[in-house]
């Protein structure tokens, strides 16, 4: 605010200074002219005699105008107290203060309150920067605690499938490890739907529903937005993938020979959103990817952050794709 009001005086006063500048050469100029006028009357009236009354007529009335500027301050000010808003105190103030040091003084005097107002600016910056700063660190902490308190009180790694076996669709499970075969799939029938939710290895689904349920309880939202896929599914992808060949089996594997064709691997959402390649993008992909493991299970690749599988797989040797881009 002081600011603002040393600006305005600084104006105020140039305005008045102008003004003061102005009437003193009217006050110097006028009067100079009057008598010069005046001069030039007298002059007539001595030359020319035969008519004094115009001569003289003349010479009042220069007179009357030079009594005039000289009153002409006063009457100013008079006329101003005949307004009723006008504040006469304040008005003389700036009238009689405009002077070239009152307004230099006024200058030093914003510049050093510009000074001051952005130290102040500066010091309230920082101060902000430290306080986020302690927020941020507080919240870190606070995530911490959360995290360590999940690790005390979260659910006993899961073991309940590591005795089970059996044979699903090429793949075998023996003690709880999936084994795929060495060779991929060249048709659906090579690689066809399993028994659990979205197709999947029973096993494998056991395991991941037990995962989803107890994140779920907890308040996280995990979802599966993609799980088995048939031959023909994965050789359209394939084929309509963007990627250059020598870039493409890293997002789109090879059709016959995906984990998805075998229903052991799924896609998953975490509150609406894959992460991309940030696993801890919210805290429900946090959570997922820090507890994965007490449920026998693993997101395997490290760019993409929503693909999950069983956290033993063996066998998968499969070479060079055999499908052309």
């Amino acid at each position: 605010m002081l600011l603002l009001d040393t600006f305005a005086d600084i104006g105020i006063y140039r305005v008045f200074l102008i003004i003061k500048y102005a009437l003193n050469i009217v006050f110097i100029i006028v009067p100079i002219i009057v008598i010069i006028m005046a001069s030039k009357d007298l002059f007539m009236l001595v030359i020319k005699p035969d008519s004094p009354s115009k001569t003289i007529h003349d010479i009042v009335s220069r007179l009357v105008s030079g009594i005039i500027i000289f009153m002409l301050p006063s009457i100013i000010s008079y006329a101003f107290t005949l307004v009723e808003s006008y504040d006469k105190d304040t008005l003389l103030k700036y009238y009689n203060g405009a002077s070239v040091e009152k307004i230099k003084s006024l200058e030093e005097q914003y510049k050093t309150e510009v000074e001051e107002e952005k130290s102040l600016r500066n010091a309230e910056m920082k101060e902000a920067i430290i306080k986020k700063n302690q927020e941020e660190e507080k919240r870190r902490e606070l995530i911490e605690e959360v995290r360590k308190e999940e690790e005390e009180t979260n659910t006993t790694p899961y073991t309940g499938d590591s005795t089970s076996s059996g044979s699903f669709g090429g793949v075998t499970v023996s003690n709880g490890v999936f084994t795929i075969p060495n060779a991929r799939a060249t048709s659906d029938a090579d690689a066809p739907k399993q028994s659990g939710e979205y197709g999947l290895n029973p096993i494998f689904w056991e395991r991941l529903s037990k995962f989803l349920n107890d994140a779920n309880a907890k308040g996280y939202n995990i979802t599966v937005t993609s799980g088995w896929r048939s031959y023909s599914s994965q050789l359209n992808l394939w084929n309509n993938d963007g990627h250059s060949c020598s870039e493409r089996t890293k997002w789109v594997a090879c059709p016959g020979g995906s984990r998805h064709n075998f229903g052991i691997a799924a896609d998953l959402s975490f509150n609406g959103t894959g992460c991309g390649g940030s696993w801890d993008c919210n805290a429900s992909a946090k959570w997922a990817h820090e507890n994965a493991g007490n449920y026998g299970l693993t997101f395997r690749l490290s760019w993409e952050a929503w693909h999950i599988e069983p956290a033993q797989v063996n066998g998968g040797a499969f070479g060079a794709c055999n499908v052309p881009c």
